[in-house]
């Protein structure tokens, strides 16, 4: 009785631990898959992380070249502004010149003045006012000469303007550029730093998932070990139990073997016949006596 019901325990406890490996493996396969997309999440942030930290660096050296092209162009048109104030200034005074006149024609006439002193025979007084008609030209000519000298300076301006002008235009494009450029940097920023504000909820949900997970898995390994413990110990109560019942059954047939060597040895005193069966038990007595 006591066997059968060992026996029931003994299956019983191997079901459990059969049935606690199978969840334990499941358990595990359960928590490497938490583990390992908690890891492939967290290793993704912190990837973003540092490009988002390349892209503001970027974006931050590109904002700073548009400054400092703000800075020449802001130089530049300051150049300008002063330039084209001096141009009308001079438009000014170059409005009050009569173009009519030019230096180069009253030298003219100054040269004729002088080759008729030399070439002709002149009278004192005509001589006199000849020289007094060249030294009025000549004086003429001088201021025309400052006057028309205002023509060069407004033309020079306008060429240094123009030159201006365009260097400024230049950096017009480049800040245009530059500022495309930064704003899709920006951009990029933008999208990866809302993919880490939406994988960070998931990180931390993984993490206590596969935190959960451990503990069940560690639960579960505990009571398998505990199970391996008491099917050990039903083992035991088993063998014992199964050594005990061959003891009995050696102690039964020792008792069954001596009283028919009795029987055996009551028939020989007594001269009756042997059967086959007699003369085995007999003959197994004479070989355990020989031994």
């Amino acid at each position: 009785m006591e066997d059968k019901k060992l026996r029931g325990d003994l299956k019983v406890v191997k079901d459990e631990v059969v049935a606690l490996k199978n969840n334990l493996l499941s358990l595990n396969d359960e928590k490497e898959k938490l583990f390992s997309e908690r890891h492939n999440t967290s290793e993704r942030i912190k990837e973003l992380i540092k490009t988002s930290f390349e892209l503001k660096k970027k974006r931050n050296e590109l904002t700073d070249k548009v400054q400092q092209l703000k800075e020449r162009r802001k130089v530049l048109n300051d150049e300008i502004t002063v330039k084209i104030t001096a141009i009308k200034e001079l438009k000014k005074k170059s409005s009050e010149i009569d173009r009519r006149d030019s230096p180069d024609a009253i030298f003219r006439q100054i040269n004729f003045l002088e080759q008729k002193i030399e070439t002709e025979a002149l009278n004192f007084n005509k001589e006199k006012e000849i020289m007094k008609q060249i030294k009025d030209l000549k004086k003429k000519a001088n201021e025309l000469q400052q006057q028309f000298a205002v023509f060069k300076e407004v033309n020079d301006l306008s060429r240094e303007i123009d030159l201006k002008k365009h260097d400024a235009d230049s950096i017009h494009e480049e800040m245009q550029s530059l500022a495309r450029e930064s704003q899709k940097v920006h951009e990029q920023v933008i999208a990866i730093n809302k993919e880490i504000d939406e994988l960070k909820p998931r990180e931390k949900e993984l993490t206590e998932k596969a935190s959960e997970s451990k503990k069940k898995f560690n639960e579960v390994n505990t009571e398998l070990k505990e199970k391996l413990g008491t099917l050990q110990e039903v083992h035991s109560k088993v063998g014992k139990n199964i050594e005990r019942s061959k003891e009995r059954f050696r102690e039964k047939k020792e008792r069954i073997k001596a009283s028919s060597e009795r029987e055996v040895m009551e028939k020989i005193k007594k001269g009756k016949k042997l059967t086959t069966e007699d003369l085995l038990v007999f003959q197994g007595s004479k070989e355990d006596d020989e031994e």
